[in-house]
């Protein structure tokens, strides 16, 4: 499995201060979804209160779960606001949704993990090739995604959390990977990086691929 680069989008040099430490893929439009913010009219419409700061944060529509490096995580009802504390995921930084189940990292750790919707842990998954972990996504089959910072790669862990394979690496021109998203619909995946040889700039590029 070899993604195909698409396109490379660039910060201007007169904003070469921008730092993108985070990547999404938005859709064209999704009806019946619960927003929290318009981005449109640049509108807050709801704001929740969590009795820890948030390091990830990712939502089926349905459910919002917010996670911490700290000692705790919550799961949000979207329909009632509700909130429920999931003490089994203290530590957990970046995080995605997939079926039933909450994929995590655990920065300090090297480690990958999945969790049940209430946060118990399913598996966790170390490997050499993971080396400081800052940015995740699940694709349509459940594969998950690893921003390996320090490895200067993206790795593919299988859905069973048993194996890993590296797909794109420095030499394929990323060097400190950040953030990654995956559209599951369309397969497209974008990764920020900082541009190969540029000690000027810090995550001055997103790569866009195809799955």
């Amino acid at each position: 499995m070899k993604p195909s680069l698409l396109t490379r989008l660039t910060i201007p040099k007169d904003s070469n201060t921008l730092r993108i430490s985070a990547c999404r893929i938005l859709p064209d439009g999704i009806e019946n979804q619960t927003s929290l913010v318009d981005i449109e009219k640049n509108e807050i419409i709801q704001t929740i209160t969590l009795s820890h700061y948030c390091d990830g944060v990712a939502s089926d529509g349905e459910t919002l779960v917010v996670s911490s490096t700290g000692s705790q995580s919550t799961r949000v009802n979207l329909n009632n606001m509700s909130h429920t504390i999931l003490e089994g995921m203290g530590g957990v930084g970046c995080i995605s949704l997939f079926h039933v189940n909450i994929y995590g990292i655990i920065p300090l750790e090297n480690k990958v993990c999945c969790f049940k919707s209430t946060g118990e842990p399913l598996w966790s998954f170390t490997h050499q090739d993971i080396d400081s972990p800052v940015g995740m996504t699940v694709d349509m089959n459940g594969f998950i995604y690893i921003a390996s910072y320090e490895n200067n790669s993206i790795v593919v862990i299988s859905t069973n959390g048993k194996t890993c394979k590296t797909i794109i690496s420095e030499a394929d021109g990323i060097k400190y990977p950040y953030g990654i998203d995956i559209n599951r619909e369309t397969g497209m995946m974008i990764v920020s990086s900082k541009i190969k040889g540029d000690r000027n700039t810090d995550y001055g590029t997103v790569f866009v691929y195809r799955i």
